[in-house]
């Protein structure tokens, strides 16, 4: 009885090792199929963020809070990036990208993107002002 307890065992182990096997290479296939590009840094769903989008996004970033630029502020924010996009993952799955106020927030983020851009094409380029200029700036 032990012996053929083993054995099933043994042999239901092997099938699960196969199955394990077979379904990780399949994923594995597809990803990388879907995800070819060698520049990819994470996959959410259908969203890519590639290397390229990474270091627009977080150039954009540090210019406008501040931050230090280090391997610890870039990590962190590729983290804040990917968790950004499974939350609106888990959200469009659950319906909540249809309703009104998201419909109102969604053109509302789209608006401040132009207007970033804008302010970072046309506006940013022609400001030439020295620490000194800018210190001595009176906010009424």
């Amino acid at each position: 009885m032990i012996l053929f307890y083993k054995i099933h065992n043994a042999s239901l182990n092997k099938s699960f090792a196969l199955f394990v096997f077979i379904t990780l290479y399949l994923f594995n296939s597809t990803l990388y199929s879907a995800i070819s590009k060698e520049d990819t840094l994470a996959v959410i769903e259908n969203k890519v963020i590639t290397s390229a989008e990474f270091i627009s996004l977080y150039k954009e970033k540090i210019t406008r809070i501040g931050l230090t630029d280090n391997g610890e502020t870039r990590l962190g924010y590729l983290i804040n990036l990917v968790n950004d996009e499974l939350l609106i993952a888990e959200a469009k799955n659950k319906g909540l990208d249809k309703t009104e106020a998201a419909k109102k927030e969604y053109k509302r983020i789209c608006f401040q993107k132009l207007l970033n851009a804008h302010s970072l094409n046309y506006i940013s380029p022609a400001v030439n002002i020295n620490e000194n200029e800018f210190l001595q700036q009176k906010i009424d």
